[in-house]
Order: structure tokens, then C-alpha cells, then sequence
């Protein structure tokens, strides 16, 4: 028995493109309720398939990273004076206390 973040890739693959998950619609027996998210059975040719899907949101999370910490590029569009006309109450303090 492996167990490791390599060798469960290919079932985080399966619940990320899976529907109802990409919907937000599970809950916490939701792997319990598709057991075919479980099948990870090598098929000739997925593995690469799998590393370049891992790959893609790889990208795809770096890009959200960067937007995060420097904003959004204005060569893109953005236009830096609404961001700052943005009221602060919009998003909401986390609570410290509880964590």
C-alpha cells in the first residue's frame, strides 16, 4: 500500500473534474456517494493525461496567486482606481478568537 501526494493524484483528478463537485454541490459523503471516484486503474496514456491536467491548474493557481499579491495588470484591463474606490466592508474580518 503507497500512500502519498503522487500516487492520489490521479483520484484528486477525478473529484475535481467530477460534476457535482465543480458545481459545489457535495457534502462531507460525497466520496462515499460516487465510489468511481476511486477508480484510478491506469489506462495507457492517462498518466501523462493526468500530470498535464496537474499541470494546467498548476498554472491556473500560480495565475491566482500572482493576482492575489500584486492585482490585476492593467495591460489586462484593470483599472487601478476602482480598485481603491472598493469599500473595505466588503469583505468581512476574519474572526480571530476563534482560531
Amino acid at each position: 500500500h503507497i500512500r502519498g501526494v503522487k500516487n492520489n493524484i490521479p483520484f484528486l483528478l477525478n473529484v475535481l473534474a467530477h460534476p457535482e463537485f465543480m458545481r459545489g454541490n457535495f457534502d462531507l459523503n460525497f466520496i462515499e456517494q460516487n465510489p468511481k471516484l476511486l477508480d484510478t486503474t491506469p489506462v495507457p496514456g492517462r498518466k501523462s493525461q493526468c500530470y498535464q491536467k496537474l499541470d494546467d491548474l498548476e498554472g491556473h493557481l500560480k495565475y491566482i496567486a500572482n493576482l492575489a499579491v500584486n492585482g490585476h495588470p492593467s495591460t489586462l484591463g484593470a483599472n487601478p482606481e476602482m480598485c481603491l474606490k472598493l469599500p473595505i466592508s466588503d469583505v468581512p474580518f476574519p474572526n480571530t478568537k476563534a482560531i
